[in-house]
């Protein structure tokens, strides 16, 4: 019959050798069954207990992959190590960080689903064998986002890696949930929140990027021999038309993603004056910005000649304040007043503005 106090005093320093590290090894528990004299068979049972209580037992110490260890079990279909060569033929300084993402074990069988709720609770190993077991994930993600919208590789890197351990912390605990499924979305997310195409030297609100991911695709497939420069009528057609936006927001786009001029690389190239001709597009964009400013303070000042409330309504309805336009209930619940009578008032303030005194003001805007 099995000495149950030696058998607990095993469990307990088995649970001792867990907190300390995070997981424990086979090895361990044969060792320590070994030394209290207690049946091998004793494994099975006492690795059932210790798994139940949520300790993670690993058939080896250690997660590095050996090159030559045939028993790896590799749960991908993409070939990773073409996809690591092109890594480093791209940007040769990240040989480094690749040797480190290859040298990771693979997702093995079922691994994901014991170590998900122990990284949840805390446990460091487990957190830390899911953030580092998911980076080829990464390395795939940032290579497509290079090659589609010419984003910095390493910066991708990166922030695709913030994006791997925000989604750690992110991660809801559901039955049917995976992480490797899961992480990509927030892989995606914080790359492209802090990564720009073209003009990065100015901020361009979240929603305005996503018009610009598409953009850039199709400009990066169009081919015109009759283009002059970056405002080809054709391109802001074909932008317009897939986009599903007017041709004045396609010219917008298109001009944000073009990278901005380095004077110094211009001018070791050339001597003349030809260096500095944008053909057009920024006289174009600061004369749509002045006619911009000067619409708003017209309007502030039509606006002023309304009643408070006419105003904010009009203000609300219309996105005057620079947020997005609101319904006519969600601005009758900001005055608790109905729909129906939200409409009126807008309505009104409407008429008021278009008497010919005011609505001369605005011909020369096409308003």
């Amino acid at each position: 019959m099995v000495n149950q106090h030696l058998k607990q005093k095993v469990l307990d320093k088995l649970n001792n050798i867990y907190k300390s590290k995070g997981y424990i090894t086979i090895d361990e528990v044969i060792q320590y069954i070994d030394e209290a004299a207690l049946p091998l068979d004793e494994v099975e049972r006492l690795c059932d207990i210790l798994t139940n209580n949520g300790v993670i037992i690993r058939d080896e110490p250690t997660n590095i992959a050996e090159d030559d260890d045939e028993d790896i079990f590799d749960r991908s279909k993409l070939d990773y190590d073409k996809l690591f060569e092109r890594v480093i033929e791209i940007d040769p300084s990240l040989e480094p960080y690749i040797d480190g993402v290859k040298s990771i074990l693979p997702p093995q069988y079922r691994e994901e689903a014991a170590l998900i709720y122990q990284a949840k609770e805390g446990n460091p190993y487990a957190k830390e064998r899911l953030i580092t077991m998911n980076l080829r994930i990464v390395v795939k993600m940032a290579l497509s986002f290079y090659e589609r919208y010419d984003f910095p590789l390493a910066d991708s890197l990166q922030y695709g890696n913030m994006g791997l351990v925000m989604a750690l912390k992110k991660m809801p605990l559901t039955p049917d949930g995976r992480f490797s499924t899961y992480a990509p979305w927030w892989i995606r997310q914080i790359i492209f929140r802090y990564l720009y195409i073209g003009n990065n030297i100015q901020y361009i609100p979240v929603h305005m990027k996503e018009k610009l991911y598409k953009v850039y695709e199709i400009k990066k497939e169009h081919y015109c021999d009759k283009c002059n420069g970056l405002l080809c009528q054709q391109l802001i057609d074909i932008v317009s038309e897939k986009c599903e936006m007017d041709s004045e927001t396609a010219i917008k786009c298109l001009i944000l993603i073009e990278a901005p001029y380095s004077l110094e690389e211009l001018t070791e190239k050339e001597s003349d004056n030809s260096i500095f001709n944008d053909n057009g597009y920024y006289e174009y964009f600061i004369a749509e910005y002045i006619t911009e400013k000067e619409l708003k303070t017209v309007i502030q000042g039509l606006l002023s000649d309304l009643k408070e409330r006419e105003r904010r309504v009009l203000t609300y309805r219309f996105g005057l304040n620079g947020e997005d336009p609101m319904t006519l209930e969600e601005v009758g619940a900001i005055f608790g007043l109905t729909r129906e009578r939200i409409r009126q008032i807008e309505s009104k303030a409407i008429k008021r503005l278009r008497h010919p005194s005011r609505s001369k003001l605005l011909k020369d805007y096409n308003c």
